[in-house]
């Protein structure tokens, strides 16, 4: 005889078919079945998440005002993006030049999925070739 998953349950289903239960007992069976209530560990606190998150906004905003409180250069320059992008940006100020292509990196961004340069070319021959 092959063991199997329907051999399994058609042995225990012959075996049992005798046993028959009220309504009372079904519900003694499925109330101890069923997983008691826990307080989740979120709703028990919420408030520490809360000031958390407001702490954490709290120090992106001083940092990024006394980075562009330093720049002022970069902040005339990336004016375009609004002050909320500007906040989140970290200067870089770093300049190569070479054949009379001058390119300085003013700031960037980075936030684990995606990086943002923003750059600035200037031909300083005047050759009109950036």
């Amino acid at each position: 005889m092959k063991i199997c998953e329907e051999s399994v349950k058609e042995a225990i289903d012959t075996s049992l078919a005798h046993i028959q239960m009220n309504d009372a007992q079904k519900q003694a069976v499925l109330a101890q079945c069923r997983p008691t209530a826990q307080v989740s560990r979120f709703q028990v606190r919420p408030v520490r998440r809360v000031l958390a998150v407001a702490a954490a906004f709290a120090i992106a905003f001083c940092l990024g005002g006394g980075v562009l409180a330093a720049a002022p250069q970069l902040r005339q320059s990336l004016a375009v993006l609004g002050a909320e992008a500007l906040q989140q940006m970290q200067p870089v100020n770093q300049v190569s030049e070479d054949k009379g292509i001058r390119m300085e990196v003013l700031a960037a961004i980075n936030d684990g999925e995606m990086a943002s340069v923003f750059l600035s070319l200037q031909d300083t021959e005047g050759k009109d070739r950036v």
